[in-house]
């Protein structure tokens, strides 16, 4: 996986979360979404269902290992902010 795989807009297919052999739904099963890759770098994330969600920054990847990471200089959940969260991209 390349940068360039990667730049574009992107629509939420599923928001889930599993723990052993339970699958949750943070935002609900309805979850709507957008996610945002620049070509500069920058990353911007909108998540709506049973709340809302949102977050911006820079992102880098890591092509070896086939991850994005996401580096949160804006949130709306304010304590994310300064956080670098790992994404595993196919």
């Amino acid at each position: 996986m390349r940068k360039a795989d990667v730049i574009g807009s992107w629509r939420l297919v599923s928001y889930e979360a599993a723990a052993k052999d339970d699958v949750i739904y943070p935002m609900g099963k309805n979850a709507i979404g957008v996610l945002d890759y620049s070509a500069d770098g920058k990353v911007s994330v909108h998540i709506m269902g049973e709340g809302y969600f949102a977050y911006y920054g820079d992102y880098t990847v890591d092509e070896r290992a086939s991850t994005i990471t996401h580096h949160l200089e804006m949130a709306s959940e304010p304590s994310f902010v300064g956080a670098s969260n790992i994404r595993h991209a196919e």
